[in-house]
């Protein structure tokens, strides 16, 4: 007895294959999520700038968490550097269907892991 088979495809021309691509544009939430992201940076580079001005005449970190309410690990971490880094994001592994891949990117964005699909 021989397995079925699925029935062969048949190859798309070029020329209509281009035609049934579809430029999707991003849902509401995702066009939310990412204005929400734009306006987190902003306050993040906003307080990081603060930050680097204070220290500049050399101002202690100490004395720049007093002042500006900053947690110590934000001060201490943030003199170190010339620039504010970008967010780490989790890439998508090989192999993972795109849906999936933008919800761990979503989901990593936010610090929680994803276990399963």
């Amino acid at each position: 007895m021989v397995p079925d088979r699925p029935p062969a495809r048949v190859p798309v021309p070029p020329k209509i294959a281009a035609s049934r691509q579809v430029r999707h544009t991003p849902s509401a939430g995702v066009r939310q999520e990412r204005r929400v992201e734009q306006e987190r940076r902003a306050v993040q580079l906003e307080r990081f700038q603060l930050a680097k001005r204070l220290q500049a005449p050399g101002v202690s970190a100490a004395a720049i968490m007093r002042e500006t309410g900053m947690s110590r690990k934000s001060v201490l971490s943030w003199i170190r550097l010339r620039e504010l880094p970008e967010r780490n994001r989790t890439a998508p592994r090989p192999g993972m269907r795109s849906s999936t891949a933008s919800i761990c990117v979503r989901v990593g964005r936010r610090g929680v892991k994803v276990l399963s699909d």
